[in-house]
C-alpha cells in the first residue's frame, strides 16, 4: 500500500503574527472600554488626577482637544512606552513590551492615544527642572522625543490631541457629566465644571475603612433639593464610573471614590460589587446629615426647604435607622399664639416625635389621640389657636405620621365660633342636632352631590379613592363629595358611605396630593379617614413601595 507522502510544512512568520495580534488587542483595550474618541478627553483628565492634580484645564478647538494639568509629570517610561506603541516600524515584541506596560500601569488614556484614530499627538511635561516632549503625526508614523532644560520649574503635563472623527460636542457633554463630582478644580473652556456638591442643600466628607488599617473609601455624602431615590455615585480616578441605587433608604446621595478598594482595569459590574459591603454604612452616614439639617430646621426660612428635609426625615424614621437620635430631632412646625390679646401669629415652636401623643396600637377607636393640625395654606388667624401647640402638616405629612405613629388629626375651631359663650353653646347645639338628623337621613354633611356637578379631577379622585377603600379595614364602601366645607364623616355604619364637603381643607389637599401619581391616593384616603379606618392593603403597599423606591 503506498502512503500520501507529508505536505511540506508552511512557514509561519511569528513577528507578523504578533504585530497583527498587537493591533487586535489595542482595538480591544480601547475602542471596548471607550465608546469612541469624544470620551478621550475625560479620561486624560483622569490621568492627570491620579498624578495628583489640582487644576486640570481641557480647551476644545475644531476636531482637536488640549489638556493641561499642574500634577507630578508624565515620567519618563511612560514617554518611552508611548513613543513605542505610537511607532509602527519599531519591532513587534517591543510595541507588545510597551502595550503590556501601560495596560499594567493603568494607562488607558494614554493606551487611547494610540489606538482611537489620532492624526496628531503632542505632549509636553515639566517637572524637577526638565521638559521632555513627544510629537507623533500619522504622515511620519514615528514619534519625536526630545529632552531639555525647563527654566520656569513648574510641573504639569499638556497633552493636545487632534482626530478628524473627534466630536466635540458630544465630548462636552460627557466631560461635564462624568467630571461633575472630580476633585480640586476642573475647568472646560475657562469655566469649572466640577461643581456638583454646590446643588445640594448639604453635603459632607467621609472616610471608610476598617479601625487601625489604611482609608479605603473617601468621598461626600448629599441631601439633594429634589428626587426620591438614593443613589451612589462611584469615582475612579476622580471620574465617574458608575452608579447604582439604593432602596429602603432615605433620599440621599453618596458620591465614593473607590479607587483605593479596586484595581484600574476593571468593568462597571466589579466596582458595584466592590462597593455593596459598605452600602449600610453609606446609609447611617446619610442618615446622619438628615439628622444635621434637621437640627437646623427652625434657622431654614425657604418654606420648600423644610418641607423636603421633613419628608426626608419622615423617610429616615421608616428605616429604623439611629432612632433614638431622630426621636429627639425638633422637625415638626407648629402655630403658637404669641400674644393672647392680638389674633396675630406664627410658627414660634418646633416639635420633636418624642413629643408626640404616645399612640396604643393594641387598641382602636375615639380614645386615641387626637392631634390639632393645620394645613400649611390655612391662615392660622382664622383659628382659635389654643395654648398647646398646632402642627403645620400637608397631607403626606399626615398620613406619614399616621402609618408611623398611629396619629389621627383634626383643626381647631374656627375664630368665629369662640366669640362668646351663650353664642357658642348655641352654634354647638345646632351642629349637633343637624348631625343627628343627617345621621338618621344617612345624609351626614349633606345631600351628595351628583356626578355631573362635579369637576374633571373631583371624579377622578372619587374613582380612585372609591378603588382604594373596598376591603380595608373598618373602611365605607364608597366615598361622595357635598356642597360646603363640612369635614369628613362615614354615614350608614361600616359599609356605608364617605361624606366630605367639595371645599374642605382635607378635600382640597387630596385633589393636590392625586395630582402627584397614583399612589397618593392612599395618604389622601388616610387622611380622610382620619384613623377611624384603613384603604385596603393593597393600596398601602403601593403606597410603600413609592415612598421606599
Amino acid at each position: 500500500m503506498s502512503q500520501t507522502p507529508p505536505s511540506p510544512s508552511v512557514a509561519v512568520d511569528l513577528r507578523e503574527l504578533l504585530r497583527i495580534d498587537i493591533d487586535a488587542e489595542l482595538r480591544k483595550l480601547t475602542v471596548a472600554q471607550l465608546q469612541g474618541p469624544w470620551q478621550l478627553p475625560a479620561e486624560l483628565v483622569r490621568r492627570a488626577i491620579r498624578g495628583g492634580a489640582s487644576d486640570v484645564r481641557v480647551d476644545f478647538g475644531r476636531g482637536s482637544v488640549v489638556v493641561r494639568d499642574d500634577g507630578a509629570p508624565l515620567v519618563v517610561d511612560r514617554f518611552a512606552e508611548l513613543a513605542a506603541m505610537l511607532d509602527t516600524t519599531a519591532p513587534a515584541e517591543r510595541r507588545h513590551r510597551a502595550l503590556l506596560a501601560l495596560e499594567a500601569a493603568g494607562g488607558l488614556a494614554l493606551l487611547a492615544l494610540a489606538g482611537l484614530g489620532a492624526t496628531h499627538i503632542e505632549i509636553s511635561a515639566r517637572g524637577q527642572g526638565k521638559l521632555r516632549r513627544l510629537v507623533w503625526s500619522a504622515r511620519t508614523a514615528r514619534p519625536e522625543l526630545s529632552e531639555a532644560a525647563d527654566p520656569t520649574n513648574t510641573r504639569g503635563t499638556e497633552i493636545s490631541v487632534r482626530s478628524p472623527d473627534f466630536d466635540v460636542a458630544r465630548a462636552r457633554t460627557w466631560l461635564r457629566d462624568v467630571t461633575r463630582f472630580a476633585p480640586g478644580t476642573v475647568r472646560l473652556d475657562g469655566q469649572p465644571i466640577n461643581t456638583g456638591l454646590k446643588g445640594y442643600l448639604a453635603s459632607e466628607k467621609f472616610s471608610l475603612g476598617p479601625r487601625g488599617e489604611p482609608v479605603r473609601l473617601t468621598g461626600h455624602v448629599a441631601v439633594a433639593s429634589h428626587g426620591e431615590h438614593a443613589r451612589v455615585w462611584l469615582l475612579h480616578g476622580g471620574v465617574v464610573a458608575t452608579h447604582l441605587g439604593m432602596s429602603s433608604v432615605p433620599c440621599f446621595d453618596a458620591v465614593v471614590e473607590i479607587g483605593g478598594l479596586i484595581g484600574h482595569n476593571t468593568t462597571a459590574a466589579d466596582l458595584r460589587a466592590a462597593i455593596n459591603p459598605f452600602l449600610g454604612s453609606l446609609a447611617d452616614l446619610g442618615v446622619g446629615l438628615l439628622l444635621q439639617l434637621g437640627k437646623r430646621l427652625p434657622e431654614i426660612e425657604h418654606a420648600p426647604t423644610q418641607t423636603r428635609v421633613l419628608v426626608l426625615l419622615l423617610q429616615a424614621v421608616r428605616t429604623r435607622r439611629r432612632m433614638p437620635e431622630l426621636t429627639q430631632v425638633r422637625m415638626l412646625p407648629c402655630w403658637t399664639p404669641v400674644d393672647p390679646q392680638t389674633p396675630r401669629t406664627r410658627p414660634a415652636r418646633w416639635l420633636s416625635l418624642a413629643d408626640l401623643p404616645q399612640v396604643d396600637r393594641k387598641q382602636s377607636g375615639p380614645n386615641q389621640p387626637v392631634v390639632l393640625a393645620l394645613y400649611p395654606e390655612q391662615d392660622p388667624e382664622d383659628f382659635a389657636l389654643p395654648d398647646a401647640p398646632v402642627l403645620r402638616l400637608d397631607t403626606a405629612e399626615r398620613s406619614a405620621l399616621t402609618e408611623l405613629f398611629g396619629l389621627r388629626f383634626r383643626a381647631p375651631p374656627p375664630r368665629a365660633e369662640v366669640g362668646g359663650r351663650v353664642r357658642t353653646a348655641i352654634r354647638r347645639s345646632l351642629r349637633h342636632a343637624g348631625q343627628a338628623v343627617g345621621r338618621l337621613l344617612h345624609l351626614g354633611p349633606g345631600a351628595p352631590l351628583p356626578e355631573s356637578a362635579l369637576t374633571d379631577d373631583e371624579r377622578e379622585l372619587l374613582t380612585g379613592l372609591r378603588a382604594i377603600l373596598r376591603g380595608g379595614p373598618g373602611a365605607p364602601d364608597t366615598i361622595h363629595l357635598c356642597a360646603g366645607r363640612a369635614g369628613p364623616q362615614i354615614v350608614g355604619g361600616t359599609r356605608g358611605a364617605l361624606l366630605v364637603g367639595r371645599e374642605h381643607p382635607d378635600l382640597r389637599a387630596c385633589l393636590a396630593a392625586a395630582r402627584r401619581g397614583p399612589a397618593w391616593l392612599y395618604p389622601a384616603s388616610v387622611a380622610l379617614l382620619g384613623g377611624h379606618a384603613l384603604p385596603a392593603t393593597a393600596a398601602r403597599v403601593t403606597w410603600l413601595r413609592h415612598w421606599q423606591d
